[in-house]
């Protein structure tokens, strides 16, 4: 009942508050996210180098925060309570700097900062972002009168840069736990991976018995955590509830692959969405109903973004429903 409560509150102020976005709020929306961005950076190393009492300050203010801090082992969801949080925020704001901002300094921030969360969801997730980002970058490189040369030494930097971060990364646990499972084609090598997808298995059998009405938040014996939305929605509340929750953050995005008259735009809203569910297969995230809010109020702004800078498209979301 709490569940059903909740739903009925956040959904249509998300939803009206999303459809009342103008073009005004974007520059005051963008200036939150690059001050999220550049606080987590700051505070990790404050953490990490352990300066005279900024460290103190940070630990006071952020208690609460999961927050594991050493040179070869970083995990800071900073200004969020978990870093894998933290991590489904900085990848939603990765694709507006990359793809609606076009800021590519912010974009490698907010790179940086997805890494200092050890989120291996965010670190997947964020590669079909940056694969993109890569292709658009040679796409224009070699289309643009450049010689091919230089399309040629990019591509041959890109590879070269690539190399090095995994060797320099690969210092970090998490990303190295990653790259080794990456590497022998099984992600169960991963640790907690194999709990995450036997919790998963067993959630799909609940589905199966259960599959319109669910069985209920809670109600799954022996399955307390599912560390999946894709999962868990279907589990507490049925399929065709999921589908609804689903299509509400896939709506501003679907809506500017469908309209959108720049290609690129277009694209961008399918490597979100994709990305985005590629954090939902591997976590319960939307249980935490403030990052519920604030994911969909990113897709909507993300929404508006575009449209700014898209001369075939209307003003914000309600009007492209028309």
């Amino acid at each position: 009942m709490v569940d059903l409560v909740r739903f009925l509150f956040f959904i249509p102020l998300a939803l009206h508050i999303g459809a009342c976005m103008e073009s005004r709020h974007l520059e005051a929306v963008s200036k939150l996210m690059k001050f999220c961005v550049l606080l987590n950076i700051g505070c990790t190393i404050v953490l990490v180098f352990e300066l005279p009492f900024l460290i103190d300050l940070v630990l006071a203010i952020y208690r609460d925060a999961k927050v594991q801090y050493a040179i070869n082992h970083i995990r800071i969801g900073i200004p969020f309570a978990n870093p894998n949080f933290a991590a489904l925020v900085f990848t939603l704001m990765l694709a507006y700097f990359l793809f609606f901002d076009r800021s590519i300094r912010f974009a490698a921030l907010t790179l940086l900062a997805i890494i200092l969360t050890g989120s291996r969801s965010g670190y997947i997730a964020a590669t079909p972002l940056l694969l993109l980002g890569y292709f658009e970058f040679l796409f224009h490189s070699a289309t643009s009168g450049k010689r091919i040369a230089f399309f040629l030494v990019i591509h041959g930097a890109a590879v070269a840069a690539a190399g090095q971060l995994a060797d320099t990364f690969g210092g970090f646990s998490r990303v190295s736990e990653l790259v080794v499972a990456l590497q022998g084609g099984d992600l169960g090598q991963v640790n907690t991976a194999n709990i995450r997808f036997e919790l998963i298995d067993n959630a799909l059998r609940f589905i199966h018995d259960s599959p319109v009405l669910g069985v209920g938040p809670g109600r799954a014996l022996g399955l307390d955590v599912v560390d999946s939305q894709l999962a868990s929605w279907p589990l507490n509340y049925g399929i065709p509830a999921a589908l609804l929750l689903y299509g509400l953050f896939m709506a501003p995005m679907a809506l500017l692959a469908i309209k959108a008259s720049k290609p690129i735009h277009r694209w961008a809203a399918i490597a979100t969405l994709l990305a985005f569910f590629l954090m939902l297969g591997t976590g319960d995230f939307m249980k935490n109903y403030r990052l519920f809010y604030l994911v969909l109020m990113l897709m909507h702004f993300m929404h508006l973004a575009a449209m700014r800078t898209d001369p075939g498209h209307p003003l914000n979301l309600r009007s492209s429903l028309s």
